[in-house]
């Protein structure tokens, strides 16, 4: 029931951070997702330092593509399926260009797919500051926290870009913070104090879950799958990362889903993907609890 009651209240984090329009962020990279059946093709830096492979079609299109990375996209992945999925970059060509010509050129890469490009929502410059929130309201959290104010033994899971833990309203509530997350702490701060910040301090204001604790994963599809094996229950992802269907992400998507986590997304509003009448991913994902 604790479990259930805080999916009710995490849901109206991501109603409030989903009001504020998407800022895309810009990248200049190219980047897709494909299959590499055959272990013998995958690349590899050779003794030179350059990227190689034994595919000669493959390699060719390294060097013809300005090929600069090639790597896992689920390195934490346990599905053979999953293991195989790469994503192949170029810095010097369009997107759609790299994409057509590998699909036309390149046959031993199966079933290739547009990389995401993750995004999180707008977030005001002074979400952090004192000062009455209207959302508070708007989402009727005084009624919300008569069901719960979740839990120490319930741990949020926020998916984003890093998060500021000494933050008055943060130093005492995340347990974990993964390592390598250099992005910007603003969006990934704002969104982990709504969900699980202090609160009863005279500090700021209110937030919602707020006996609940908080761990911190990187913003991609490889983090969601990372905290799910970790055996977090509730993983909130309050970005997008696209406007298409993506079958990979799917499958990933699934397997979090059978493992027993639950998923939560905003479904953005305002500009993101063209307008409120379009699809915005990961939201609109299958097993996906999206929010708008």
């Amino acid at each position: 029931m604790k479990t259930l009651n805080l999916l009710k209240t995490l849901s109206f984090t991501i109603f409030f951070l989903s009001f504020f329009n998407a800022n895309a962020q810009d990248r200049t990279e190219a980047s897709v997702w494909a299959t590499i059946s055959n272990p013998d093709h995958v690349p590899f830096v050779d003794s030179k330092g350059k990227l190689s492979s034994k595919d000669l079609v493959l390699n060719q299109a390294i060097t013809d593509l300005g090929i600069t990375s090639i790597k896992r996209a689920f390195p934490s992945a346990r599905k053979a399926s999953l293991l195989n999925v790469f994503e192949l970059s170029s810095d010097w060509i369009d997107r759609v260009e790299f994409y057509t010509k590998l699909v036309n050129t390149v046959p031993v890469l199966s079933n290739i797919e547009y990389a995401p490009q993750y995004e999180t929502l707008a977030t005001p410059n002074d979400y952090t500051d004192s000062g009455y929130h209207y959302a508070l309201g708007l989402i009727n959290a005084q009624n919300a926290w008569d069901f719960t104010t979740g839990s120490p033994d319930i741990t949020i899971v926020i998916s984003d870009q890093s998060a500021d833990e000494s933050h008055s309203e943060l130093q005492n509530d995340v347990i974990y913070s993964a390592p390598g997350n250099t992005a910007t702490s603003t969006h990934g701060t704002a969104v982990s104090i709504i969900a699980a910040g202090e609160t009863n301090n005279d500090i700021l204001q209110s937030h919602i879950g707020y006996n609940s604790t908080l761990a911190i994963y990187n913003m991609n599809y490889n983090s969601v799958l990372e905290a799910s094996y970790a055996g977090y229950k509730v993983i909130n992802m309050s970005w997008a990362s696209g406007c298409q269907f993506n079958s990979y992400v799917q499958d990933v998507i699934n397997t979090v889903y059978e493992n027993g986590s639950f998923l939560v997304a905003a479904a953005g509003n305002g500009s993101t993907c063209g307008g409120a009448e379009n699809l915005v991913y990961p939201a609109s994902y299958d097993h996906v609890f999206s929010v708008t």
